[in-house]
């Protein structure tokens, strides 16, 4: 790795992305300095798409229960199976959503694919809110769930694009930030809106993701890779602000895309070390994110609470808020720490700390179950009214603290991972399976977690969540590359399974090397 000369010299040159910059680029420091208002600006828009998610998400919690309790006449009357699938279903839109996805912002680019994934947000929504059967109330969470399967990979692969380094791990947390705010607003605003209102009032946000996004650059990265450099050069300059020394930065996103061979094959995914290691690595830490069992907390939350003794109704609801309000505390806190702090170390502490909160709330069970009964579209322990009053501070602050945790590491550096490890080449067709991946694992334990709890009892089933965090821990310290301050092109090589330090040198010495390096 090329080192900054530290003369006393006036015109003295810097690596263009920093001292951990692969490329040999360099850019006069009396230069003006880039501006990072319409990166941000850019950045807000998109993650309109993670609010929405978050909205639909959240929005099962209030539901639920208030559908089961509507006596208007047009009230729906919903099945325990109907309860089940309305939480669940929306994991297998998304895993359509992530695998079509993956088509979209390859061939359709980033942008675009945005602006189309508000429309099934909006018709989604809609559909719910003027449901007169189950079946067009179910079909309205499946598109919306599509939609929120797009914006998942359309959103932190836009974020990597037209990031800089120092920036990457704040804005990519911010996608993580955005769900949970969106969960946030679905559990306030559930409190005082009735659940068709409650669905009316999220095509808001939906209609607006359309809309903002219209007016934001395609990423410079997708642009060069449709040989558009008129274009790319414009989105930088928009990105970066006009006083911006462009094009540095162009040449080196020019001679980074330069090396791509085009496309990756789906048989190049699976055989190229490059694509094939960080593809297994992301599916790995996907994993480990929906086996910690967070769905399960947040689609049957109100359900938990009202098992776990929280009967009055303000209780409830104060529960509810807390739960949320914990959760966008501290995904705000890790994006402030996130390049600071790195990525394994968070992972770690999140899953540690996520194992003891799960297996204390099963803890809770423990100590307060009497009988088997039947809830709202989950099965849970009965817990006698002396017990529960007495202990239901433990199962509040069991799953406040374990979503804290989970918000801190396992929530928003997964995806964060995905988009900084996958090529550029592969990143449609990795990055799709990726995300598909994740909402099919999502599907699965949110559908099966009533016939686990039949099976293991619920406190079993949080004590194996807890297992399961804690694996991940050794998973990822032991496997995962620390990718804080690093290009994109440096984690490419770091996955060829070549020195950092001689990436740039590579570029001098050899010019025929440059072949093997990726985006």
């Amino acid at each position: 790795m090329m080192e900054p000369d530290h003369s006393d010299s006036g015109d003295e040159e810097q690596p263009l992305l920093g001292p951990k910059g692969s490329a040999n680029v360099t850019v006069n420091a009396s230069l003006p300095r880039s501006s990072n208002r319409n990166l941000f600006l850019a950045s807000g828009a998109m993650l309109l798409g993670s609010l929405c998610l978050g909205i639909t998400l959240g929005m099962s919690s209030p539901m639920i229960p208030d559908i089961m309790n509507d006596t208007s006449v047009n009230a729906l009357t919903l099945s325990e199976s109907d309860i089940s699938w309305f939480g669940s279903i929306i994991t297998l839109g998304a895993m359509t959503g992530g695998l079509l996805g993956g088509f979209f912002i390859q061939f359709f680019g980033r942008k675009l694919t945005a602006m189309i994934c508000g429309i099934p947000f909006v018709g989604g929504m809609l559909l719910m809110s003027y449901a007169n059967s189950v079946s067009m109330l179910l079909a309205g969470r499946a598109i919306t769930g599509f939609a929120g399967g797009v914006a998942s990979l359309v959103v932190p692969t836009y974020i990597s694009e037209t990031s800089t380094p120092s920036l990457r791990g704040l804005l990519g947390s911010a996608n993580q930030l955005s769900i949970a705010i969106g969960i946030l607003l679905s559990y306030t605003f559930g409190v005082f809106l009735t659940w068709r209102w409650l669905a009316l009032a999220a095509a808001f946000p939906c209609a607006m993701l359309t809309l903002c996004t219209a007016f934001i650059p395609e990423t410079p990265r997708f642009l060069l890779a449709q040989r558009k450099r008129r274009e790319s050069r414009h989105s930088l300059a928009f990105l970066r602000g006009k006083h911006a020394d462009i094009e540095s930065e162009l040449r080196q996103l020019e001679d980074i895309m330069g090396k791509s061979t085009g496309t990756a094959s789906w048989s190049d995914v699976f055989v190229k070390r490059e694509i094939r290691v960080p593809l297994f690595l992301s599916l790995g830490v996907m994993f480990f994110q929906q086996f910690s069992g967070v769905n399960c907390v947040m689609f049957y939350s109100e359900t938990i609470f009202r098992n776990a003794g929280f009967k009055s109704e303000t209780l409830l609801n104060v529960a509810l808020i807390m739960l949320a309000l914990v959760q966008a505390l501290f995904t705000a806190i890790s994006c402030v720490i996130m390049d600071k702090a790195g990525r394994k170390v968070l992972l770690c502490f999140s899953g540690a700390v996520m194992a003891v909160s799960s297996g204390t709330f099963g803890l809770y069970f423990q100590l307060t179950e009497t009988k088997n009964s039947t809830g709202p579209g989950l099965v849970l322990e009965v817990v006698s009214s002396t017990d529960a009053a007495q202990l239901s501070w433990l199962a509040l602050t069991s799953l406040l603290v374990y979503m804290a945790a989970f918000s801190m590491g396992l929530g928003p550096i997964p995806w964060l991972l995905l988009a900084e490890v996958i090529p550029v080449q592969a990143r449609g067709k990795a990055s799709g399976l990726s995300t598909a991946t994740n909402w099919a694992l999502a599907f699965l334990i949110t559908k099966e977690f009533n016939d686990l709890q039949h099976a293991i009892t619920t406190k079993g089933a949080f004590w194996m969540f807890s297992g399961i965090c804690l694996v991940g821990v050794f998973y990822h310290w032991l496997l995962l590359p620390e990718t804080k301050g690093k290009t994109l092109e440096q984690i490419s090589a770091h996955f060829k399974g070549r020195s950092l330090s001689n990436v740039s040198h590579e570029r001098d010495d050899e010019e025929d090397d440059d072949s093997d390096l990726d985006a």
